[in-house]
This record gives C-alpha cells, structure tokens and sequence, in this order.
C-alpha cells in the first residue's frame, strides 16, 4: 500500500511541469512566439496531452515555428482526436470563410447570424460538441 501512494504522489508532482508547460505554450502561441510554444507543448504532447497535441498539430500543418510538415500535423491531429479533441470544430471556427466557401461550392443552405459573445476556441469546441460527426474523406 505504501509503494501505491508513493508512486501516485510522484505521478501527480510529475504531471505539474507538464501542465504549466501547456499553459505556457498556449501563451507564446497567442503572442505568435510559436517557437517558444513548440518547445513548451512537445514534451506535454509527447506524454498524451490532447491539448499539447493538438498545438503541435496546428504549428506543423501552417509551418508556425516549425517547417511545415502535414504528415506530422497528421499524426498529432489523430493523437489528439483520438483522446476526444475536436480539432476539425476549432478549425471551422476559426476559418469560417472556408467552412463558407465550401457550403457555397456544394450549394447548402446555411444561415448567418450576429455574434454578441466573444469565444475561446475550447468554448466554441464544446459547444460544439453536441453537433460534431467525423467525415473521413478518401481518394
């Protein structure tokens, strides 16, 4: 019993850095140091942190920091979204102009309406949440 306490006391002091260094990444990456949110987000990312995963998914896929590289933004994209990060929500909503332009070239329907609230990207993901289906596209 008293190795199982032990060994959950170093688990939760270990997991302290890891937090801190996404909070720091998120940081530096909203001031457009994505250099210093690499650095900050790679370990966390590497021990399982969807949000840390998901940061080093976005700074590969536009080359932020980094030299672009899709098939790694790939890889961090399905790390992330395979602990239940919705990367494809933030995107659309960061983005709306492509989410436009593709309901327009496919002609669908779609309503505009006024923003009163300014969000987070993980406010908008977890309301949209509810709304969100996977679409896996294949050549």
């Amino acid at each position: 019993m008293r190795l199982t306490i032990m060994t959950l006391i170093l688990l939760l002091v270990s997991a302290v850095p890891a937090l801190a260094g996404v909070a720091a990444g998120d940081r530096a990456y909203a001031n457009g140091d994505y250099q210093t949110a690499f650095r900050e987000w790679e370990p966390a990312a590497r021990h399982g942190d969807s949000d840390a995963q998901y940061g080093l998914a976005l700074l590969y896929h536009y080359g932020l920091g980094v030299r672009q590289d899709y098939r790694r933004a790939a890889l961090w994209y399905e790390r992330a979204v395979d602990q239940g990060h919705i990367p494809q929500n933030i995107n659309f909503a960061i983005k709306t102009l492509v989410a436009r332009n593709f309901l327009d070239a496919n002609d669908i329907a779609y309503e505009l309406a006024p923003s009163e609230a300014t969000l987070t990207a993980a406010d908008v993901a977890e309301q949209a949440r509810q709304y969100t289906v996977l679409i896996e596209c294949y050549d």
